[in-house]
């Protein structure tokens, strides 16, 4: 096994160890955590090969031997020297899973054995114990590519028994965990209602005390499980679920008798991270796609990559997936000391964060002072100006991007990471256009001209819905 910092290949005892791939950039290597996990493992398990450098272009490959260890290289290169490629299959075919519309069952099997059903599950309890940061980068990986499988172990833990997790009692997680973390069991998530999405808070399930156990009753819908016939993502089941007069033991509450709507929440908000995590990696497939189209199209004598708006799309693409891999990775908060980074880097370092860094500055005291006049004239009633919150909404999120990403390419500047200067451009270019995103939402809270534009908007709705659709006449008059 090689294992170290910015290496190029990782072969691990386990496929879930491929998580340790989060842990890339760090100076050191927690390797007897992972043998005494892979000791939960059956010996001469099928194991995986990632390569690093390339496993944003590559599969996922499940072999039973490994003839090498050791190499190096870079995310850009896709090398992996040194290493002895060992015959493999391809166990996972995400346009068979897409026809068929679930995962097949090979796969499946293989990712109950391979432990991947129960990532964040404490060890002792059957599984792997992966902080959110692991999590998340697996996350990418898995979605990169198959979505579909990638929902299916989502829904299954970033959310399903993320409540046992979160709230469960010592015997709650003990009774249920073990089963959960090896896939016997399948957890789902059921909040959604006929009546009832956003606002969860007005669920109408009823749970009736009767004697030592509660009684259920009521429906929910697009719930993660049994099949249902969709659009996207077949691979991954949905389906309405139904309770009718169902015994649950009062035992198995879950934060307290009371508490549902707050366990309910915490649960969605611990779990949402994945949602970056995974659509990263989807993301990076993308990307490759467009470019090698836009590297081998030809169009008036020219490939397309040559092209100005073609340029754009591409950068575009990049800079959103540099975001949103990021964001979706805990750490950053951990890493984000932006102003505190100075001591012991270099000049240009300096200047770069200073000359971007001040950009996020102007931003946060345009948002401190816009937020407290914003407050000052709705007070309570705030939360019924929705246009607005809506500008607030989308200022505070460019903001925090724009953090992240400062934090980021300035830790690949001082660190000399080979791809440094490209995201020192990436960095600068998002910043750039973020500010002036921040700066319009947030002087549309008081620009009369957005006030008109609010007001408008809110009278062709309501035309709309009072006709029952579209209101003009068409233009040809018939």
């Amino acid at each position: 096994m090689y294992i170290g910092p910015r290496s190029g290949v990782f072969v691990m005892s386990d496929w879930v160890a491929a998580a340790l791939l989060v842990q890339s950039r760090e100076p050191a290597w927690r390797l007897q955590r992972w043998q005494d996990i892979h000791l939960s493992f059956r010996v001469g398990a099928r194991r995986l090969f990632v390569q690093h450098p390339g496993v944003f272009k590559n599969h996922l490959w499940i072999f039973d031997t490994w003839q090498g260890q050791g190499g190096s290289g870079n995310r850009d290169s896709g090398e992996g020297g040194g290493v002895g490629m060992p015959e493999s299959v391809e166990v996972n075919n995400a346009a068979a899973n897409d026809s068929l519309g679930q995962v097949e069952d090979e796969t499946m099997e293989g990712l109950k054995e391979m432990g991947a059903f129960g990532l964040q599950v404490p060890v002792e309890l059957g599984g792997l114990g992966l902080s959110n940061t692991q999590y998340a980068r697996l996350v990418e990986i898995v979605g990169l590519h198959d979505l579909g499988v990638g929902i299916t172990l989502g829904a299954h833990q970033s959310i399903g028994f993320k409540g046992i997790l979160l709230f469960g009692t010592d015997n709650q997680k003990k009774k249920y965990l073990p089963d959960l973390a090896s896939g016997k069991t399948i957890a789902a998530f059921c909040l959604t209602e006929t009546a009832s999405g956003s606002d969860a808070a007005s669920i109408t399930t009823t749970a009736v005390k009767e004697g030592k156990n509660y009684i259920l009753n009521g429906g929910k819908l697009w719930i993660s499980g049994p099949p249902e016939k969709k659009m996207g993502i077949k691979a991954s089941n949905t389906a309405e679920v139904y309770f009718d007069n169902v015994n649950v033991p009062e035992e198995n509450v879950l934060g307290g008798v009371g508490n549902g709507f707050k366990v309910a929440m915490n649960i969605l908000n611990n779990g949402r991270f994945g949602m970056a995590a995974a659509l990263s990696g989807t993301m990076i497939g993308a990307i490759s796609k467009a470019v090698d189209h836009a590297a081998n199209r030809t169009q008036f004598g020219s490939k397309i990559h040559e092209y100005g708006l073609i340029q754009e799309k591409i950068a575009t693409m990049a800079m959103q997936q540099y975001v949103t891999e990021e964001t979706g990775i805990e750490r950053v908060m951990r890493d984000l000391r932006i102003f505190r980074i100075f001591e012991g880097t270099n000049d240009i370092l300096r200047l770069f964060i200073a000359l971007t860094g001040i950009q996020v500055v102007k931003a946060v005291e345009h948002f401190g002072t816009s937020i407290e006049d914003l407050l000052l004239k709705y007070r309570k009633k705030i939360i019924n100006h929705q246009f607005l919150l809506k500008k607030v909404a989308d200022a505070a999120i460019d903001i925090y991007a724009m953090a992240v990403v400062i934090s980021r390419a300035s830790r690949a500047l001082n660190k000399g990471f080979p791809s440094a200067q490209h995201e020192k451009v990436l960095c600068e270019t998002w910043c750039l256009e973020a500010f002036v995103r921040v700066s319009g939402n947030l002087n549309a809270l008081k620009s009369k001209s957005s006030m008109q534009v609010i007001s408008n908007m809110k009278a062709i709705s309501k035309e709309l819905v009072a006709k029952g659709g579209v209101v003009a006449n068409h233009p040809l008059g018939f």
